[in-house]
């Protein structure tokens, strides 16, 4: 998590010149990882191939290099941020790790397929909190009379 890089903008340089999408093991025609908004979506159909091409979705890449970017990967990210909300749910995972299991799980051990659950668990954890938010502000808004979306 030292290697995160922080994003201010999605207009920045660090998103602009970073996001690609490669085909190398989907069935597209692309030869090299394109910008999203400079790749073409040409099926190209050649059958399944482990090694090779394998599936209908492009991989996100940034700067070259392959990313996750399901819950697991935006929880990381989060707790690399400093997100008190989520350092909190983390930490309440970590305990029942530690009570459940006799030991204790670090970040750094999260990807894996246990991580990859506790991602999915911890991303509802901090939604759940951030969407009771906004939910109790729409409510304060239409009390005060404000109806505009």
């Amino acid at each position: 998590m030292s290697t995160r890089r922080g994003i201010d903008s999605h207009n920045g340089q660090v998103v602009i010149g970073g996001i690609a999408e490669s085909s190398k093991h989907a069935w597209y025609r692309d030869k090299e990882p394109l910008h999203p908004w400079q790749g073409n979506a040409r099926p190209n159909y050649t059958g399944w191939n482990e090694d090779g091409k394998y599936a209908w979705v492009k991989a996100p890449t940034f700067f070259g290099g392959t990313v996750a970017v399901g819950p697991l990967a935006n929880v990381l990210g989060m707790l690399a941020a400093g997100h008190e909300g989520t350092r909190q749910h983390m930490d309440t995972v970590l305990g029942l790790c530690q009570k459940l299991g006799g030991s204790t799980l670090r970040p750094q051990e999260m990807p894996s397929a246990l991580g990859g659950v506790l991602g999915r668990a911890l991303r509802c954890g901090v939604m759940k909190v951030a969407l009771a938010d906004q939910w109790q502000a729409l409510v304060d808004d239409i009390g005060r009379g404000d109806y505009v979306a």
